[in-house]
């Protein structure tokens, strides 16, 4: 990170005061939640380490070269800058440690509201998605909105959420076509979980939730298949004999009258 884009980031010009440094990011941070704008915290936190490691190195000893003829130079020097040392050092950030840590405080409780409206928004899906399976109707718009980029995020956050996804789709026979949706969908899933693993931006290991799920679902179907597949056989067995029962009083019918035919000629 270029040192000009670094203070621009801080909004300060640059500097070697750590006391500045430290107040600068203190305001901006207030400005850019890390919850809210992750991103742009991250570029705030990064500018902010990277100055104070650069008002750091401002003030490393510098060793001087010895001279022959002795210069009465002392062996180190401690460039500065005109800044005094004494009065950087006191200023560590003491006045600033209440604000960081009532920052630390509300950013927990944030965490935590944001964790339930999670729990709730997860609790919200699962309705919705059981609502789609109980019918065992094929609704394309329903799914559509499950699986929509807010959702998918919301699923891809936690092992429990896909667990009980998972779980959802082993309840309820799934028609053909929503199982041939949903495992295009969740192949989706996985193909967008696999690329933010490559770009290490995933920490939760949810790849085995997500075929725990896929594995649900095709259970689920091909019991579902296997099922029509009975349900059909036996249907056809009862056809059969159905036939073979009209067959037969078919015959006793027509033998019947025979015999009263023969009757009528032998007594006329």
């Amino acid at each position: 990170m270029e040192n000009e884009h670094i203070f621009r980031l801080l909004e300060i010009e640059p500097t070697d005061d750590k006391k500045a440094i430290k107040k600068a990011y203190a305001r901006m941070v207030r400005q850019y939640h890390p919850e809210e704008q992750p991103e742009k915290w991250k570029e705030i936190h990064d500018a902010y380490e990277a100055a104070l490691a650069m008002a750091e190195r401002s003030m490393q000893p510098v060793v001087m070269p010895e001279q022959s003829g002795g210069s009465g130079l002392p062996e180190t020097e401690t460039v500065s800058d005109g800044l005094d040392l004494a009065e950087t050092s006191s200023d560590s950030g003491d006045e600033l440690e209440p604000l960081f840590e009532t920052m630390g405080e509300l950013s927990a409780r944030q965490k935590e509201a944001k964790r339930e409206e999670q729990r709730q928004a997860a609790e919200q899906l699962m309705q919705d998605i059981q609502e789609l399976l109980v019918d065992g109707l094929f609704d394309p718009v329903g799914w559509e909105e499950v699986f929509k980029p807010d959702n998918v995020e919301l699923l891809l956050s936690n092992k429990e959420y896909m667990h009980r996804f998972g779980d959802c789709l082993a309840k309820y026979k799934i028609h053909v076509k929503t199982w041939q949706l949903l495992k295009e969908k969740l192949g989706e899933l996985s193909e967008y979980y696999r690329s933010r693993t490559e770009a290490e931006e995933d920490t939760v290991g949810i790849q085995g939730e997500i075929d725990y799920a896929e594995r649900k679902m095709d259970a689920a179907h091909y019991a579902n298949v296997g099922q029509k597949t009975r349900e059909g056989a036996a249907h056809c067995k009862k056809k059969r004999f159905l036939r073979v029962i009209v067959g037969v009083a078919a015959g006793v019918i027509i033998m019947t009258f025979a015999m009263v035919a023969v009757l009528m000629v032998m007594f006329t």
